[in-house]
């Protein structure tokens, strides 16, 4: 309508959602309805939804979580007292914590892409300046099944950086899930720090990871 007006998204009830999980139950107090137990797989598809939704911050303003207990839900009790984290959990709490302040224009350039689904990269990326600008907060997915992906950091243009923080999520099983049995079978953990040189960092990510690397300015 050739309007000057710019039309900014508010992005509801994103997630991860299994609808065929979805049980019909007697009347009862408090049914366990959708309520997921997520895989490693799950939280990667999460983390990729959240890289997207930062990388588009100039339009989406606003992007709410569906649920965060039980529902479909990065959080889950179970009736007779005891929670557990989700593997989603890990990548919202990186994103909540870290990606508070100024997202940059991640400019990502590899050969390697997979096609299922049109040209898609295997490095998925972005970063984003904290609201002090003393720190800065890379986050980093590799959806490649099999290969490490040696990644170059190119930061030179924040002069003195120093990187202070590597958790890595991943692992080879994409089916593995937390459990009430076993509630850290999938968590982070950290990875070596790399020293850098003038501003830049190589960086070997492994194979289905979840990545956030951050640094001193």
């Amino acid at each position: 309508k050739h309007s000057s007006k710019i039309v900014n998204l508010s992005f509801d009830e994103w997630n991860v959602w299994y609808k065929q999980n979805m049980r019909e139950h007697d009347w009862m107090v408090a049914p366990e309805i959708l309520e997921d137990n997520y895989s490693l797989l799950d939280s990667l598809v999460f983390a990729g939804m959240g890289i997207t939704l930062l990388n588009h911050a100039d339009r989406i303003r606003i992007a709410c979580l569906a649920q965060l207990v039980n529902v479909i839900a990065p959080i889950l009790t179970c009736r007779d007292g005891g929670a557990i984290r989700q593997t989603i959990f890990y990548p919202f709490r990186d994103l909540s914590m870290y990606a508070r302040g100024t997202v940059l224009h991640a400019y990502v350039k590899t050969a390697h892409t997979v096609s299922c689904y049109g040209d898609t990269p295997f490095i998925l990326a972005t970063a984003v300046v904290s609201r002090n600008g003393k720190g800065l907060s890379i986050f980093c997915l590799n959806i490649d099944n099999t290969d490490v992906h040696d990644v170059m950091l190119d930061l030179s243009s924040f002069g003195d950086i120093l990187m202070t923080d590597w958790q890595v999520l991943s692992g080879s099983d994409l089916n593995k899930r937390n459990t009430f049995q076993a509630p850290e079978a999938v968590v982070p953990h950290n990875n070596q720090l790399v020293p850098g040189c003038n501003g830049k960092f190589d960086l070997f990510v492994d194979p289905l990871s979840w990545n956030v690397i951050r640094f001193r300015l």
